[in-house]
């Protein structure tokens, strides 16, 4: 099982690895929840983009379960 901590940490490290860290500007974390099955972390971040602001939904996992 991960830990809330893991969960976050893995969802900073895919967002730096897909948009590069140089693009990212006051990454901070939003929110946090447990899926309603108790499977998974919903990990909700906000960032700045040196391109101004942007909405980005994502609607896929990283694929990192509690169990």
């Amino acid at each position: 099982m991960i830990t809330l901590k893991q969960g976050v940490d893995a969802a900073m490290q895919f967002l730096i690895r897909a948009y590069g860290e140089e693009r990212l500007k006051n990454l901070a974390l939003e929110e946090v929840r447990l899926s309603e099955d108790e499977s998974e972390w919903i990990v909700t971040l906000g960032f700045d983009t040196l391109g101004g602001v942007k909405q980005v939904r994502n609607t896929g996992s990283l694929g990192i379960g509690i169990g």
